[in-house]
């Protein structure tokens, strides 16, 4: 049985936010689901040795490194909770897809790989990383091991001990930008998921934040 892992930081989850938690465990029975909360995140950050930084970053930051230490505890899929289930998680994760939106395979890949530590929605949004456009690999719906998101939260950790990082943006350095470093410097065996897929009115759930990154 895997891991569905939801997390909620700060005072009463919404209703709506509830209701979609119970349609994911009604849609996946077979999963083992969980919403994880303040006490349980800052407790995994303890364990980890990482709960000094927790506390010092900013809320989409300290977000996102719970999304990161519940999947390293919990290796599996990690779901936001505004994201609602409409079919079975295990059908999304046998259609990962290996080509961008213009046709063309990302730099360093060029094949779906056969067991990767990591699967995120891949947006259609340019950031430059080593002087080229790539694509972010955003971190809404995730599934990973537990060997993958300690990469993820060290490589994290270590541009923040060091403010390698761009301070202008909010997600930074525990976010998207530094899921796709990862990725394209091939420390991290991935594939991915179209917005069509698994964003607003998807194929497989509905995203409902559309919000692309400012």
């Amino acid at each position: 049985m895997g891991n569905i892992s939801f997390v909620w930081l700060g005072d009463i989850v919404p209703s709506q936010f509830i209701e979609n938690y119970k349609t994911c465990c009604k849609v996946n029975p077979q999963y083992n689901s969980r919403l994880f909360r303040d006490e349980q995140i800052e407790h995994l950050a303890k364990v980890y040795g990482i709960d000094q930084v927790y506390h010092n970053l900013n809320l989409v930051n300290r977000c996102n490194l719970a999304k990161y230490l519940v999947l390293h505890y919990y290796p599996g899929v990690y779901s936001d909770l505004d994201i609602v289930w409409k079919r079975n998680v295990d059908e999304l994760l046998a259609q990962p897809v290996n080509r961008f939106y213009n046709q063309a395979f990302w730099p360093n890949y060029n094949q779906v790989h056969a067991e990767p530590e990591f699967i995120s929605c891949v947006r259609p949004y340019t950031h430059i990383y080593n002087g080229e456009k790539v694509y972010i690999f955003d971190d809404h719906l995730i599934y990973a091991t537990s060997i993958a998101m300690a990469k993820v939260i060290d490589y994290s950790k270590e541009k923040w001990l060091s403010q390698q990082y761009d301070q202008s943006i909010n997600f930074e350095p525990f976010g998207p930008v530094s899921i796709t470093e990862l990725i394209y410097d091939k420390k991290m065996n991935a594939n991915m998921w179209y917005d069509v897929q698994c964003q607003a009115i998807g194929q497989f759930c509905d995203h409902l934040s559309t919000r692309m990154w400012e």
